[in-house]
């Protein structure tokens, strides 16, 4: 009786849990509703280094519409290596297929209606660690690392909270690591091998205010910046206390100036930012100066109007 109890007990415990859905089903949602012509089909033939047949591999094609992708339909293969996927939409889709110890590949097609082949040959499985910290060693968690090699795709991961990335299909090395983190300057290593640490620098910011003439805050100014490591310029409107924030700046020295509608400040020449600081300044408007140029040919008759002409000023 005390067994049946507890055999009781236990299974009044016990709930269901739903099967967790494929993580590239989250990613990607399934073509809209309009899209009525689905009458495309692939055929996948999968082999491996060796040319023969890779069995249970998986085959996933994304659509394309309006630099949107979409889950149009997937399949895997059998002991022919071969994977038919049908009732898909027309138009341009990419075909990502990856097996158990083998690198992924990848292919764009464009389909129309009927059937369209395509053969893929997969690689042994390679792998890479990526180490991405900050200029003291620190690690970078959330990290974008991008990995490009032969196949068309990027490989991407984020990094972990100890600033790993892990890749574990990508094809035969050499690579092309990228790391890139918000508020620090992305960083690109080519001919990689193996395992690597990639180390980013931090980006400065700037505040900066704009003030009225009679010192209250100009709300709605432009401010443009330029420099030696800034081109073209950059722009940024103030916000209601007029101020502007200006993000993502690499070290070196700066010219800002302010305007807004027939109001400028002075050019304020060379101001300097530190790695990874972050500087305020202020500019101050004033009526600005309106200059009116008459531009005329200088024919030997009269000096002729030159319409559509242009005027730099510096």
């Amino acid at each position: 009786m005390l067994a049946a109890l507890a055999c009781w007990v236990l299974l009044a415990r016990v709930v269901d849990v739903g099967l967790r859905p494929h993580p590239f089903a989250l990613q990607a949602p399934p073509p809209p509703a309009d899209v009525d012509e689905r009458d495309a089909e692939i055929v996948v033939a999968v082999t491996g280094a060796d040319d023969a047949a890779v069995r249970g591999a998986e085959a996933r094609v994304y659509w394309e519409r309006d630099e949107r992708f979409y889950l149009a339909g997937t399949g895997r293969s059998g002991d022919d290596g071969r994977i038919e996927i049908s009732g898909l939409p027309r138009g341009a889709v990419w075909v990502v297929v990856e097996a158990a110890h083998h690198a992924r590949a990848s292919t764009r097609l464009v389909l129309e209606g009927g059937e369209r082949y395509a053969a893929l040959k997969l690689e042994r499985a390679a792998a890479l660690r990526v180490t991405v910290s900050d200029e003291e060693g620190a690690p970078l968690p959330r990290a974008t690392v991008l990995v490009n090699s032969g196949d068309p795709l990027p490989f991407g991961a984020l990094t972990s909270n100890v600033g790993v990335a892990s890749f574990t299909s990508l094809p035969r090395s050499p690579w092309t690591v990228k790391a890139s983190a918000p508020g620090y300057e992305s960083v690109t290593q080519s001919g990689v091998t193996a395992d690597v640490t990639l180390a980013l620098r931090r980006l400065a910011s700037l505040d900066v205010h704009v003030k009225n003439a009679d010192g209250s805050a100009a709300s709605g100014a432009q401010v443009a910046i330029t420099g030696s490591t800034l081109w073209p310029a950059r722009r940024a409107e103030t916000n209601a206390n007029g101020t502007a924030s200006i993000a993502g700046l690499v070290a070196g020295h700066f010219d800002l100036r302010a305007t807004k509608g027939d109001q400028v400040s002075e050019t304020m020449f060379g101001f300097e930012v530190q790695r990874g600081a972050h500087e305020t300044l202020t500019l101050k408007l004033g009526p600005g100066r309106t200059v009116v140029a008459s531009v005329t040919a200088a024919a030997p008759e009269a000096l002729a109007p030159k319409a559509e002409s242009e005027l730099l000023i510096a």
